[in-house]
């Protein structure tokens, strides 16, 4: 029932979603069931019975974050952003770190501070007191000051620096701020090549980033590297790099954004993206800025032309003489066949060994400690269905 449940909803045909859901709670109570449910009753407005399925969630597992996000999102889209706030707070209690609970309190502080003056004041106050802070750290005047600047380009846990301002651009639905504290606009030189590298990694200028959608389109024309296109330092953690390529793709995204260059900004924002992921290519990236570096982009090279003349596997001398020799080839696959059959052959025995001693123990398990056992089937369970949920979540977090 839960994938026919999942296949309606990917359909849109939430009624017969809801349907499903609620025939497999009938038959087991499951906290994933209840989320789908509230997912689907929020897509019919519903916002009651959505609530009311995000309440059994945060019941039946009050630390499992998406119960907390599912009916925060409910009460946003009912109109009642406040006490959404006090939700996410609440889901934060037990989970300080997930980001969409810390997302989902921005956007429900921002659709607050719309029509709540008060709010509003006390939004741009917090505001105002993180930037001076980020600028006293980034900036130490005297020898009292904080720490140096290094520490201030690393990323902080949740706090008054996670909301965003109170007005967010109308391109995004949930506006991010810059953990980092720098600017939407490099002030490095452009450099003869697109892609070539300049001395600086990041960028510098305006407190506010993103800024709209003309202006990150020039922004990432201008961009002077990868880095400068996603708008992160050189040693961001991987979380700081997928969060600003989702920013940027929610705002460039063809679908949603008409403007001129925004398609080749979008596809550059995807090629950094790629790259910069990549733990692989990221290393070769960063090889190729050092020596641009070096050279002062003298040469005006691509990365990918850098990466076609140095990144060639270079074989043993033997192993070449040896392929060179015609007929060599055959003989080494065939012997290189020969020494994998018995490891193969040895693998599958290990495993039947193991299998056929791990049976008896489940029975045994199932027999004479039944709660042990359905208290770890049902972990299992749960762990994979935390799983598809999580990679549906990344597959589509940027639509």
């Amino acid at each position: 029932w839960k994938d026919k449940g999942n296949a309606l909803f990917a359909a849109e045909d939430y009624n017969g979603a809801i349907a499903c859901y609620t025939n497999a709670i009938d038959i087991e109570r499951q906290i994933a069931l209840f989320s789908n449910r509230s997912a689907a009753y929020l897509k019919l407005r519903e916002y009651q019975l959505a609530i009311a399925d995000a309440d059994i969630c945060i019941q039946i597992d009050p630390k499992w974050a998406k119960g907390w996000w599912r009916k925060g999102q409910a009460l946003i889209e009912s109109g009642d952003p406040k006490k959404a706030i006090r939700v996410y707070e609440s889901g934060l209690e037990y989970q300080p770190r997930d980001r969409n609970l810390i997302e989902g309190r921005r956007e429900a502080i921002s659709k607050a501070a719309e029509t709540d003056a008060s709010i509003a004041s006390v939004y741009h106050e917090q505001m105002v007191a993180t930037r001076s802070e980020k600028q006293t750290v980034e900036n130490p005047v005297t020898k009292e000051s904080t720490e140096p600047s290094s520490h201030a380009a690393a990323p902080s846990a949740p706090s008054a620096s996670d909301i965003p301002e109170a007005k967010p651009s109308s391109a995004e639905k949930e506006p991010i701020t810059n953990q980092n504290g720098i600017s939407p606009e490099p002030t490095v030189e452009e450099p003869k090549a697109a892609d070539a590298p300049s001395v600086k990694n990041t960028t510098e200028g305006e407190n506010v980033w993103p800024g709209t959608a003309e202006q990150e389109v020039e922004r990432i024309r201008k961009a002077a590297n990868h880095y400068a296109v996603l708008h992160v330092h050189r040693d961001a953690a991987p979380a700081d790099i997928k969060k600003n390529y989702y920013t940027l793709a929610k705002m460039l995204h063809p679908d949603k954004c008409q403007l001129d260059g925004a398609a080749e900004a979008m596809s550059q924002v995807s090629q950094a993206y790629d790259t910069l992921n990549n733990p692989i290519k990221k290393k070769m990236y960063d090889n190729y800025v050092d020596d641009m570096m070096k050279k002062s982009g003298a040469e005006g090279k691509t990365f990918a032309e850098w990466e076609a003349e140095n990144g060639r596997v270079e074989l043993p001398k033997w192993l070449d003489c040896m392929l060179k020799v015609k007929g060599c080839a055959f003989i080494l696959l065939f012997i290189l066949i020969l020494i994998l059959i018995p490891l193969v052959i040895l693998v599958v025995v290990l495993y039947c060994i193991l299998a056929i001693i791990c049976i008896p123990l489940a029975c045994v398990q199932k027999c004479f400690c039944p709660e042990q056992y359905e208290a770890r089937k049902a972990a299992a369970e749960k762990a994979q269905q935390d799983y598809e949920e999580q990679m549906q979540y990344e597959r589509f977090q940027h639509v």
